[in-house]
């Protein structure tokens, strides 16, 4: 009898379709597909859809903050934070417009590009300007706040006019209304002029002289200051104080007010010396 060959489907040749029920061809050489379950399927969705949400919503941010950066370099450049304003305190003898003038700050110049340092150099190199402040008021206000040196005294010049030589020796200024009651100074080797600055002992004695006591300061003719620093007063009608250099103030001006108040004829005085404050002397001249 005839053997009947037995069909194996592991002898298929590669790439044969393979017959698995009627009418149904399946590619043996195709990827296979892979059923998603549902709730997987589901889930990598919203996935994706919150993703696209996120990515949109950094863009907005991005966009917002590009605009308010664009907004604000804009606003710096706009005339509305401009100075309009400058406001000048503490002026006496500068005027509020020269203040203004010397600090170098214009009306129109951006508030927030102000080179206050500067500013603030330009001032100082002023005679009268012992410090200088300044602020910005926004949006369109600079403040500049002055303190002016005190003025001690005066000097005569070679024409006849007189400087005010402030605090820290330096001649400030032509000496106006407000330095009338200033004694007047001969200070031994001083050419006066605006800006000079006097040294050392010189300073000093000038110094002694701004706060001479009342009753003296009242009874002072002319004060003399020589090249070491030595101070003397001259008196009215006559007679004149040694004070020496400014060593022991309080002890000096104390010992010359007790003498000129102790029933000294001021006609008959010729001359009272505290250099020495424990030994101060009073001499007569009739």
């Amino acid at each position: 009898m005839p053997v009947e060959e037995e069909t194996r489907s592991d002898t298929l040749t590669p790439g044969a379709p393979v017959v698995l029920l009627p009418n149904v061809v399946v590619d043996a050489d195709a990827e296979p597909v892979l059923r998603i379950e549902p709730r997987l399927r589901a889930r990598r969705i919203e996935l994706r859809r919150a993703a696209r949400r996120q990515r949109r919503r950094i863009i907005a941010a991005l966009c917002a903050v590009v605009a308010v950066l664009g907004g604000g370099i804009a606003s710096l450049y706009s005339p509305l934070l401009s100075v309009g304003n400058i406001e000048v305190s503490g002026a006496y003898h500068l005027s509020a417009e020269q203040v203004a003038r010397s600090s170098g700050i214009k009306r129109g110049d951006r508030m927030f590009d102000l080179d206050v340092a500067a500013a603030r150099r330009r001032l100082s190199r002023l005679s009268w300007v012992y410090s200088v402040r300044i602020e910005r008021q926004w949006p369109r206000s600079v403040r500049i706040r002055v303190t002016e040196r005190s003025p001690l005294a005066t000097v005569e010049t070679h024409d006849g006019h007189r400087l005010v030589v402030a605090t820290g020796g330096v001649i400030t200024g032509p000496a106006s209304g407000l330095d009338i009651g200033l004694p007047a100074v001969t200070v031994e080797g001083l050419v006066p002029r605006v800006g000079a600055r006097l040294e050392g002992a010189q300073a000093a004695a000038v110094e002694m002289v701004g706060v001479l006591p009342a009753s003296i300061a009242a009874r002072a003719t002319a004060v003399s200051v020589n090249a070491a620093g030595e101070v003397v007063v001259g008196l009215a009608p006559r007679g004149e104080i040694w004070f020496g250099t400014p060593e022991h103030l309080d002890r000096k001006f104390s010992n010359a007010e007790t003498l000129l108040s102790g029933g000294v004829v001021l006609d008959c005085l010729r001359r009272i010396d505290v250099r020495i404050p424990s030994a101060a002397v009073l001499s007569r001249g009739c």
